[in-house]
């Protein structure tokens, strides 16, 4: 009888230790293998995002509408020659006397008539600064010149709209003719080019000039 609780005691001692043993053997559960999807699936998201180029990359862009000669002004800033533009014609006014503003040669010639004016950028955050006047002296009254201009980040077509002003009037705006006004837009730039489309409504659009700031 001794013999036979002896036999099976030893019988479950085995068995017990077989277990152990495959217990340490079996293969451990993959917890590295969670982190790497997850590490995937961020760089996937990071990887769909459009690549920002540094401030120090992005250069300050600075248009004088309608001349065809860079303009230095009177704080020492040079303004590169008209371009960007869609259609249009120019006027200056060399003698003009504009008020609202420490700068008026800014404001002495235009560009008006004009569709959009698109300016490739790197990918980024900018001011987009857009100066206007009303310097015709044959308008009467401030709503003579209404127009509706709308920013995009991207082409005129396709672009994602960042701001619309809609009814606008250089003269409404900044409540005198022959006075300057200044409209700053801050915006993310993702498909590398900013674009203004006009849009007439009385009389043509019109802009004195453009700047784009990197902040």
């Amino acid at each position: 009888m001794m013999m036979k609780h002896c036999f099976w005691g030893v019988l479950f001692s085995s068995i017990m230790l077989l277990a152990s043993i495959a217990g340490c053997a079996a293969p451990s559960a993959n917890t590295e293998a969670p982190k790497a999807n997850a590490a995937k699936a961020e760089a996937a998201k990071l990887g769909n995002k459009p690549a920002i180029a540094p401030v120090a990359q992005r250069p300050t862009i600075r248009i004088k509408a309608g001349l065809d000669q860079p303009l230095t002004d009177s704080k020492g800033i040079v303004w590169a020659a008209d371009n960007g533009f869609d259609g249009g014609e120019t006027v200056d006014r060399p003698e003009l006397q504009v008020t609202g503003t420490d700068r008026p040669e800014l404001y002495r010639a235009e560009r008006y008539s004009m569709d959009s004016y698109s300016i490739k950028v790197p990918n980024g955050d900018y001011n987009l600064i857009l100066h206007f006047s009303e310097d015709y002296d044959g308008l009467a009254s401030p709503d003579d010149r209404i127009f509706n201009y709308e920013v995009k980040d991207g082409n005129a077509a396709a672009g994602k709209t960042v701001k619309t002003v809609r009814d606008f009037g250089p003269w409404k705006a900044s409540g005198a003719q022959f006075k300057a006004y200044v409209d700053t837009v801050p915006m993310t730039v993702t498909n590398g080019q900013i674009t203004i489309k006009f849009t007439p409504q009385v009389e043509n659009p019109q802009i004195n000039a453009i700047e784009i700031v990197p902040r």
